[in-house]
């Protein structure tokens, strides 16, 4: 019998697989089920799930900027360095196509980087935001796009999802109408740009690895700046963040609670105010200077206590989950002791509207003195959250919940 040969496709399928089978055997009880639910999300455009991100688009990744033949499908350019010497040696390319980095100043013109580059580095950027792949990610095809939202915000009265009420009914009785009640989430394409240059030397001299540096400092970078916007973003020209969303819940301090601590008290309140239907699907995103409080979380009992995360000593595998929710320890929550170094939230609350892909722009003239290349990396979004308002629970005298809670400054 013939040696079957496998494709790479194939080996990489495999070792995915036994990466995936170890990581779970060693993870402690309890978590990889979670682990595998997260897994399973939908992840950016053109990445299939996978563990950790394993999978299709890490593939790519590595080979990103590599110098090889891509042919038309990428303007023309056999690599991304080619493209980037192109523009600084020999501007009058004809597979050059002409840009402005800025509007009425001929001699800012640029070159607009070739499609199937920008694609590829954009899709990078949303792997590297820990929460773009688990937010509602919607297309856009105007500048300002509107969508629908039920306006649910007290089922005290009976009255669910925005004013549908059922009642019981013999089966001839009359019907009473209910009509709901729809609001709308607008979303505007916000600009969010860089500029940045680099020396003419440095592209001419540097092989492969300058490519995968620049690769990762643009992808890097946005989704540094995209996490930064969907949890404290403003609204003011940029997306609406968590923390100034209208449906936060700041759970208040305990009575007595020292400053700049997290009890477990605070954890489960918290908890208790993530609305019952989202639980399922929220994470904790907790700042890294919270990350001894919480490790030292503890229950009082009698006159000692019992540690929450610890309770298998430092040696085993720290817990990465709260309740049985990840945590994602993030630079974006705010520092030990303010609103917002730990909060709870249910990411797909979150729309988020891609008006145009990551575009990379470059210049010579600008800093053609310095012997330098500019280059404009502009991407066009708008997140906003899709509930805006606390939800007052049935039968809870007036209890709020919402998909976004944290805990109050102390």
């Amino acid at each position: 019998m013939a040696d079957k040969r496998l494709t790479v496709d194939e080996l990489n399928s495999l070792i995915e697989e036994k990466i995936e089978n170890v990581v779970k055997r060693d993870l402690i009880p309890g978590f990889a089920a979670q682990l595998d639910r997260l897994a399973k999300l939908p992840g950016p455009a053109g990445m299939k799930p996978g563990l950790y991100g394993l999978g299709k688009g890490k593939a790519e990744e590595a080979n990103f900027f590599e110098e090889k033949d891509e042919g038309f499908e990428a303007g023309g350019f056999k690599s991304f360095q080619d493209f980037l010497r192109t523009v600084s040696f020999t501007p009058g390319d004809k597979r050059l196509i002409r840009t402005k980095l800025e509007e009425g100043d001929p001699e800012l013109g640029g070159y607009v980087c070739p499609t199937g580059y920008t694609e590829r580095l954009f899709s990078t950027a949303l792997q590297k935001s820990d929460l773009a792949a688990l937010v509602t990610k919607v297309p856009m095809t105007e500048r300002e796009q509107k969508f629908p939202r039920v306006v649910d915000s007290d089922h005290s009265s009976n009255e669910v999802f925005g004013g549908i009420i059922f009642r019981w009914k013999d089966e001839k009785a009359t019907k009473e109408e209910s009509e709901p009640k729809l609001g709308e989430v607008t979303l505007r394409a916000n600009t969010c740009a860089s500029l940045c240059k680099i020396t003419n030397q440095l592209l001419e001299d540097s092989r492969p690895p300058i490519q995968r540096a620049l690769n990762q400092l643009f992808a890097d970078a946005f989704g540094w700046t995209l996490d930064n916007a969907l949890i404290r973003g403003t609204g003011a020209g940029q997306p609406l963040g968590i923390l100034n969303s209208l449906a936060l819940i700041p759970v208040p301090k305990e009575g007595g609670q020292a400053a700049d601590t997290i009890l477990f008290k605070n954890v489960q309140k918290m908890f208790a105010r993530m609305h019952p239907a989202l639980r399922g699907e929220s994470v904790w995103l907790i700042s890294p200077s919270a990350q001894e409080e919480i490790y030292d979380m503890s229950i009082a009992i009698g006159t000692g206590g019992s540690s929450v995360m610890l309770a298998g000593g430092a040696i085993a595998p720290l817990p990465e989950s709260i309740f049985g929710q990840p945590i994602i320890w993030t630079e974006h929550c705010s520092a030990l002791g303010d609103l917002g170094d730990i909060i709870l939230a249910h990411p797909k609350s979150l729309l988020l509207g891609l008006k145009k892909d990551l575009t990379i722009d470059s210049s010579i003239h600008v800093h053609f003195v310095t012997n330098e290349t500019l280059f404009r990396i502009e991407a066009r979004l708008d997140a906003q959250p899709i509930v805006n308002e606390k939800l007052t629970i049935r039968s809870g005298g007036g209890f709020q919940v919402s998909p976004f809670v944290t805990l109050a400054a102390r």
